[in-house]
């Protein structure tokens, strides 16, 4: 009776695990399985990378001393001679992995709205995403990622990779992916040329990345955009007239980058469509700079001193450092007002820190923008904008990592502008707070609080003057192979 009794209740707790939320990752089991290793070894919990991850994703998915840990030798695409035969006589030889390079991941979502905003006040989407990631590399300078998604509308707020959700109950599907070309001045990491949907790891503060977060909410900095016009501006105002805002938020986004790395420094420069995803909306383009510099710690380009490890050991998460960041975007947006159409131009611009001590990670950031023209033909006022965040997350065990975030967003509206047209304040803080259970390796299970301590935009859900309260509660079942 005691074996039966053991057996439902692990039977009941992986049931109710699987009931809730898995958070975007981008972590890769294909790497394990071709180097057979844990993956702990490149993430301090997945998909947050820890320093040697970093340095294995800037290098092109490779190590320093690749060599010695490959298990699965790759295909070869031509001998090795063949480099002395080229160009006139022979295709430059190169390799491909030996098995197909996949990852899948899977996620169900359950939302517990707790500020009485939807219709529902637990909503399930079973499934909710489903992904095919690949990565690899095609001989010693070249290297490719791809990601299809597959993902079903939440309803929610902030729980996409950008950010953002699908309509509620719609299939959606999306496909990123970029080919890169290695060293192109024949000095190892020094100059990088990226083609395809650049900025998953660039677009931000390297210190304070979507893509390598913990949480299941991505930060408020990278997914604001500019307040839009009155949901019924186009009633009371423009008849039937078309009404489109220049809605830019950080994100990947197809384009050119060219990026670079040593021990201590790592930059990346880019060029994208801006406010347009596959197809731009305008003739111009946007471009974006991230910079970041490592005082101590380990380093970048995965260099050690004589007798150390490339692969380390111990506490996986352990990287005593201070990481300083700068990101800048430069961009221009539409902005159509019935048949009149007019450009945005806008920037932001912000620093940030990153500083581990044993196990606790402290963070921080501050952005500054402006939209020149947000309102076009209605109002001819430009707009500023701050944006700020503060985090901390700390091992309380190998297994068990305990997070808080404060971040907020705050606009600088002009007072000539007319209310009919915008809302007029807009300002929003909010409290992120998160413990992450590593299950296994590739498994972990994630209960998240999202709770706005100011939120001063208006919904017209809600009945005259009510304000709009996203507060939320999650739990996260994210598992990878």
């Amino acid at each position: 009776m005691k074996r039966r009794h053991n057996i439902g209740i692990k039977f009941s707790m992986l049931a109710f695990a699987a009931l809730f939320v898995a958070q975007q990752a981008s972590a890769l089991p294909a790497f394990a399985r071709k180097y057979q290793t844990s993956c702990v070894t490149c993430h301090s919990a997945f998909p947050r990378l820890n320093a040697i991850g970093e340095s294995f994703r800037l290098d092109g998915f490779k190590f320093m001393d690749d060599e010695l840990y490959i298990k699965e030798e790759p295909v070869e695409m031509g001998d090795d001679a063949y480099k002395r035969l080229w160009p006139k006589n022979a295709i430059w030889p190169s390799d491909i992995p030996a098995f197909a390079p996949i990852s899948l991941k899977l996620t169900s979502d359950l939302q517990i709205d707790t500020g009485s905003t939807k219709n529902a006040r637990t909503n399930f989407v079973f499934p909710s995403e489903g992904k095919l990631i690949g990565a690899g590399t095609f001989g010693e300078h070249m290297s490719f990622f791809t990601e299809l998604v597959f993902s079903q509308g939440s309803g929610g707020d902030g729980h996409g990779g950008h950010g953002g959700s699908s309509e509620e109950g719609a299939l959606a599907t999306s496909l990123e992916g970029w080919l890169q070309f290695e060293d192109l001045l024949g000095v190892r990491n020094a100059l990088n040329l990226r083609v395809g949907t650049i900025g998953m790891q660039e677009f931000g503060l390297f210190t304070a990345r979507d893509h390598n977060r913990l949480t299941i909410n991505p930060y408020l900095y990278t997914t604001y955009s500019m307040p839009s016009f009155d949901e019924h501006l186009s009633e009371e105002v423009l008849g039937d007239a078309d009404v489109e805002g220049n809605m830019f938020s950080i994100h990947a986004q197809p384009g050119i980058e060219l990026n670079g790395f040593g021990r201590r420094w790592r930059y990346a420069l880019g060029i994208v469509n801006g406010n347009g995803s596959l197809n731009d909306n305008n003739s111009e383009k946007d471009i974006y700079l991230q910079l970041a510099y490592k005082f101590y710690g380990r380093t970048f380009d995965g260099s050690t001193r004589e007798g150390e490890s490339t692969l380390g050991s111990g506490d996986p998460w352990r990287d005593d450092s201070v990481i300083v960041s700068l990101f800048g975007h430069r961009g221009t947006g539409n902005v159509k007002i019935g048949g009149i159409e007019e450009q945005d131009d806008f920037w932001r611009v912000g620093p940030g820190i990153q500083w581990k001590h044993r196990d606790l990670t402290l963070g921080a950031g501050y952005f500054w923008a402006n939209n020149d023209n947000p309102y076009g033909a209605l109002d001819d006022h430009s707009v500023d904008s701050q944006s700020w965040f503060v985090e901390a997350h700390y091992f309380a065990l190998p297994w068990l990592v305990p997070s808080l975030r404060y971040e907020g967003v705050s606009f600088d509206l002009a007072s000539g502008m007319p209310s009919r047209f915008v809302q007029e304040n807009q300002d929003r803080q909010r409290i992120i707070a998160s413990v992450k259970m590593l299950l296994r390796a590739n498994v972990s299970l994630t209960v998240e609080g999202r709770f706005y301590t100011k939120d001063e935009r208006s919904t017209r859900a809600l009945e005259s003057g009510g304000r709009n309260d996203d507060s939320q509660v999650a739990v996260s079942l994210s598992y990878a192979f």
